[in-house]
């Protein structure tokens, strides 16, 4: 099998409305899902590697665990990036 390494580098996380207690939860989560999608669904393109800035936006729900709305964001910031 030949593996190749993948990184996907986030700069700059902006977690408005988030408890500062809660950041470290999404931000584990966010990576845990990150990690899940490009194992099952493969790397982001080429397309990726050039972006440079990808700015990502989602709404937080209320009532939603930290852990879920890393979980989102992971799926928004994979889907920004493309295949």
């Amino acid at each position: 099998m030949n593996m190749r390494r993948t990184e996907i580098e986030i700069g700059h996380l902006v977690l408005e409305g988030v408890r500062a207690a809660d950041a470290r939860v999404v931000g584990e989560a966010l990576e845990r899902e990150l990690t899940r999608l490009v194992r099952e669904r493969g790397a982001p393109g080429a397309r990726a590697a050039e972006a440079g800035d990808v700015p990502v936006s989602i709404d937080t729900r209320a009532g939603e665990s930290p852990a879920a709305l890393g979980t989102r964001l992971a799926g928004a910031i994979y889907g920004r990036l493309g295949r």
